[in-house]
């Protein structure tokens, strides 16, 4: 008799802290839940910025003549809209919702042709630090 007691109290001692381990595991997962909802999430700009930067971007940098075009990729801008066109029509670049294959073409022609790592291409250009120079004077 004291043995069946015995082990039918170990086994609801066992039942019980199985149920507490349970419990502390539930209540541990909804904290972290709650801790991950009040974290600030990442904002973007909104896409038009976004669209009408590159496309100024674009517009300045290649399509204004042959000389920037030529000091920034190593390229005039004939051959670079037909380097482009081969890439289109063989499927080896496509446009993404991000970046168009002109983007993507001037982002490894400028990387390539100066040398530069990625992180660089995205720094200030030279008509920011002249107009920068202009309003400080």
């Amino acid at each position: 008799m004291d043995r069946r007691k015995f082990k039918r109290r170990k086994l609801l001692m066992l039942i019980s802290a199985a149920a507490y381990v349970a419990s502390c595991m539930v209540v541990l997962f909804v904290r972290s839940r709650r801790l991950r909802n009040k974290r600030k999430r990442i904002t973007y700009g909104s896409m038009e910025e976004r669209d009408k930067s590159r496309i100024d971007y674009l517009n300045t940098k290649i399509y204004k003549d042959d000389t920037t075009c030529t000091k920034l990729i190593r390229l005039k801008r004939a051959p670079f809209f037909r380097l482009c066109q081969v890439l289109r029509e063989r499927s080896l670049l496509r446009d993404t919702i991000h970046v168009c294959i002109k983007e993507k073409v001037t982002m490894f022609l400028n990387t390539v042709g100066h040398n530069l790592r990625n992180r660089l291409v995205g720094t200030i250009s030279i008509d920011q630090v002249k107009q920068l120079a202009d309003i400080l004077d």
